[in-house]
């Protein structure tokens, strides 16, 4: 195999290599500081149950900040946000006529510096809480939403909250799952230096090559015209 030859698949493998590195995309940075939950009506603890008006259900805000790395579409993360008591013995039909749900703002520093609400749907069955039955439930509506820099904002990601359902009193979480759905648009990271010097080196190398392989030509063509004249 010819020097110049080898020299010639170095340098195309080097390319290669450089823009397999500018293709690659870069992992999105997360950065969520803060979850503030705002319950609706219909909630609390009467003096009198069997006049009173609202669902004994307490929401408890868990949050602690969250910082995350998500490198692939598809790819998810999870993490709790608030534990929910529900402590109601025998629902009352007063105790469902204004029941709201439970909304959550959570406040991203990235990979937008935004706030996202998301919202629950409420619904509560009246009758006692001793038998198998549901009694309460929360019901999440994911959302999707866009991120990216400048005027373009074409990454989505999709956010959304488990749906829980109690048939007895007791404690349960919420968690909220982030899933990659599309990358934005990026620049092609820088390559390394040591890849671009080994891809000049390679280049040069080429055309040393390429030179030396001429002026021998042009010696021989020189060569054969002096014999021709002698």
């Amino acid at each position: 195999m010819s020097s110049y030859y080898q020299l010639r698949v170095l340098v195309a493998t080097l390319i290669c290599a450089v823009i397999s590195s500018a293709a690659f995309a870069l992992p999105i940075p997360f950065s969520i500081t803060g979850a503030t939950l705002t319950p609706g009506s219909g909630y609390g603890v009467d003096d009198k149950e069997a006049t009173g008006i609202l669902l004994d259900v307490g929401f408890d805000n868990t949050f602690l900040p969250q910082q995350f790395s998500i490198a692939n579409i598809g790819d998810s993360y999870s993490f709790e946000f608030a534990s929910v008591n529900f402590r109601e013995k025998n629902i009352r039909q007063m105790e469902l006529d204004n029941l709201g749900g439970l909304a959550v703002t959570f406040s991203f520093a990235g990979p937008m510096h935004a706030f996202q609400d998301i919202y629950s749907t409420a619904t509560g069955f009246r009758g006692s809480v001793a038998d198998a039955a549901t009694d309460y439930l929360l019901d999440w509506d994911p959302v999707s939403v866009s991120f990216g820099s400048g005027e373009v904002f074409d990454g989505v990601f999709d956010m959304e909250v488990n749906d829980i359902a109690f048939d007895d009193v007791g404690v349960q979480t919420l968690s909220a799952t982030i899933t990659l759905r599309e990358l934005p648009t990026q620049a092609a990271p820088v390559p390394e230096p040591g890849v671009l010097l080994l891809l000049g080196a390679g280049l040069i190398g080429m055309a040393l090559v390429k030179r030396r392989k001429a002026g021998a030509s042009n010696e021989k063509h020189i060569c054969m015209l002096k014999r021709g004249n002698n």
